[in-house]
Formats: C-alpha cells, structure tokens, sequence
C-alpha cells in the first residue's frame, strides 16, 4: 500500500483558496500568508520584555559586567591560540629554532591558562 504525502498550496493566491474554503468548512485557522508575515514580524512586546530583563538584572548589574568580561577575554584567548600555533610552525619548526618554539609554547600554556581561569571564574 502506498501513501502519498499531501500536496501543500504554494502560491499566495492558492494558499488564500485554501484559507477560503477552511472557512466554509468552519475551520477556525489563519491564511498562511498572515502567519509567515506574523512570523517574519519584529516582536510587539520587545519594551516589555526589555523592562522585565533590566528589572531583574539590575541587583546583578555588576555580577553580569564581569561575566561578560571574562566571556570576552576568554573568547579572545581561544580566537588567539591558533595564531601562536602558526607562528610556532613557521617561525620554529620550519626553521628548527627550538629557543621560538620553547618561548612560544610557554605563551601558549600562559594563554590555556587565562581561558581556564576565565572560564571557571
């Protein structure tokens, strides 16, 4: 036995046809056209929203700075490790300069230890 899926309305005007003869069914249900424009539509309750958000964080304020500082520095960190990676390569492997490669690690480990420490923190 085989089953087909539905074949959905794609243009406007047959997506309104379809709204239409809903409504003479006694379908209580919205065009799709008007869901898809309500969807794509900026959110009418963003003061409110914003009102309760500052609200709430405001006994936060300082505790929420310095999170976001540590996610920055953090981000930062991890953004910066591939470039000591490179330079590591290029500048040491490639080169056999064991003096860069040894001073460059060490920057590594320092900056793997800024990213655990703003993490944890």
């Amino acid at each position: 036995m085989h089953f087909s899926a539905p074949s959905w309305p794609t243009t406007d005007t047959a997506l309104e046809q379809a709204f239409h003869d809903n409504q003479r069914r006694g379908a209580r249900t919205q065009p799709a056209t008007a869901q898809r424009t309500r969807a794509g539509a900026v959110c009418d309750s963003y003061p409110m929203l914003s009102a309760l958000l500052r609200q709430y964080i405001r006994p936060y304020r300082r505790l929420v700075a310095v999170l976001m500082a540590l996610q920055l520095i953090s981000t930062l960190a991890s953004l910066y490790l591939p470039t000591v990676n490179a330079t590591i390569i290029d500048d040491g492997v490639a080169k056999g300069d064991t003096t860069t490669i040894v001073r460059l690690g060490v920057v590594m480990l320092g900056v793997t230890g800024l990213q655990v420490l703003c993490s944890i923190g």
